[in-house]
């Protein structure tokens, strides 16, 4: 088996793969024999059909799956012997000859991909300030103060707070094809008037009591909660008209920290930077106040440093798709505007870019109890932004094992789980960006450092606007 590449365009390569008979033979043979003891036909024995009949049969896809699977084969171990990044699948050249399974000889396969280039850029002339938080007595004083007070209203609320979950079906009106299910709706019943509470709780003195559409939109009411709706459905608002759609009430409780024991969180630990072992006291899962905000403080400004130090690097790192390029990864159609065009060509330059920071990061000495530090509080801002654009109660200060449990409990883990380490991924990437600039470092007061953060957050702002 041999492959040869050549540059087809920047950033595009052609790779020509040539599997010759004896790369595949010993392999598709005995496949056809394993296929041939599977057939039944009349007039043989179960297992006894003859190999040039069961060759007629099966053996074109016997043989066009073995092809494949050496295919393959080969071109993940030359990516990874070269250090190849690919960032699209393999697509057919158009001097790709025709196959013929007929011929059983040697195959040639001209295949198209696009490939991330190197990430040479220098940043070590950037100047980046960064401001350490070192809080004085007088402030942790006051933040403690603060603290006391939020914790005190935030349990009040828990206390008196009552959750319904809905699980919603969709049926297709008029075609026999499965349900769509396994959509589970949350409805803070204080957030909704008397009427709809009652609604909700006599319906749940009843077995297995539905909602009907209507119902179900009443309930969830703003847009936002209707659009996450649709979305957990797959479909449109439009379209809804088309389906017949209902809830079945599940659970009416009062969801409180006292409530989730230890069990709730086997398993839900953040395996790139550990997790203290879970305290048997529930009451120490509480953020424990020492200097922990002045740590946020400072990794909040650390992250607005990198995210900015990443859109110096992307606007630095030469990588551009031709539009043609761009328009056979899209499809060639009418409504491919030069607008979306664009749009694809930054996303796709965004991804190549967090694939190689992420290798920067992997590859860096990152494993230091500051970085674990900053690790988790990514992880709690990045669950934190999911729980609140899926309608979830706001959790304040709590742990990550905390807001994990509070997803696991609403039955959110595999809808937040993708998006989690999207949004986990693209923050580590931009501090690797941050690791590439030439750092300096100031220590101020938490005044002072909510200060630059909120200059530097409105400086990034106007440079977005002026994009």
């Amino acid at each position: 088996m041999n492959i040869t590449q050549s540059e087809l365009e920047p950033h595009v390569a052609t790779f020509r793969v040539e599997i010759a008979h004896d790369d595949y033979w010993e392999e598709y043979d005995k496949q056809l024999r394993a296929q041939r003891k599977t057939l039944t036909i009349r007039g043989f024995r179960p297992g006894h059909v003859p190999l040039p009949m069961a060759k007629r049969l099966v053996g074109e896809r016997v043989l066009s799956d073995v092809i494949q699977k050496r295919l393959d084969e080969a071109l993940g171990t030359y990516l990874k012997e070269n250090g190849i990044v690919t960032f699209t699948s393999f697509l057919g050249n158009a001097d790709q000859p025709p196959f013929d399974p007929q011929a059983e000889g040697d195959y040639v396969f001209i295949l198209d991909a696009g490939v991330l280039p190197e990430l040479n850029v220098d940043l070590s002339n950037e100047q980046i300030p960064l401001y350490v938080a070192k809080p004085t007595q007088e402030e942790l004083d006051a933040e403690l103060d603060r603290e006391r007070k939020r914790a005190v209203s935030q349990d009040a609320v828990d206390e008196k707070t009552e959750y319904v979950v809905l699980d919603v079906v969709c049926e297709k009106v008029g075609e026999k094809v499965p349900p769509k299910g396994n959509c589970r709706e949350f409805i803070d019943l204080t957030d909704n008037n008397a009427g709809a509470r009652e609604q909700l709780l006599g319906k749940r003195k009843d077995d297995g009591a539905q909602l009907d559409y209507d119902a179900i939109v009443k309930l969830l009411g703003d847009k936002e909660k209707l659009a996450h709706f649709y979305e957990n459905l797959g479909i449109t608002a439009e379209e809804a008209k088309d389906f017949h759609i209902f809830a079945t009430l599940g659970e009416i409780a009062h969801h409180e920290l006292a409530e989730l024991t230890p069990e709730f969180y086997e398993n839900r630990v953040d395996p790139d930077f550990g997790q203290e072992k879970l305290p048997e006291d529930l009451g120490a899962l509480r953020h424990l106040y020492d200097e922990q905000t002045a740590d946020e403080s400072t990794y909040g400004y650390e992250m607005l440093q990198a995210t900015r130090c990443f859109d110096i690097l992307s606007d630095k790192w030469d990588f551009t798709l031709s539009e043609g390029f761009r328009r056979r990864l899209l499809g060639d159609s009418e409504e491919q505007t030069p607008e979306r065009l664009e749009r694809f060509g930054s996303q796709v330059k965004h991804e190549g870019l967090v694939l190689r920071l992420m290798e920067r990061w992997k590859e860096g000495d990152f494993d230091t109890p500051e970085m674990r530090r900053v690790g988790r509080a990514i992880s709690r801002g990045v669950i934190g932004q999911l729980l609140t654009e899926r309608g979830l109660p706001y959790m304040g200060r709590y742990s990550l094992r905390f807001m994990l449990g509070l997803v696991q409990i609403f039955g959110n883990g595999g809808q937040l789980s993708e998006s989690f380490e999207r949004g986990r991924e693209a923050a580590l990437a931009s501090l690797a960006a941050l690791r590439m600039a030439k750092v300096t470092t100031h220590e101020v007061t938490m005044t002072e450092c909510n200060a630059q953060i909120k200059a530097l957050r409105e400086e990034m702002e106007a440079e977005r606007s002026k994009r």
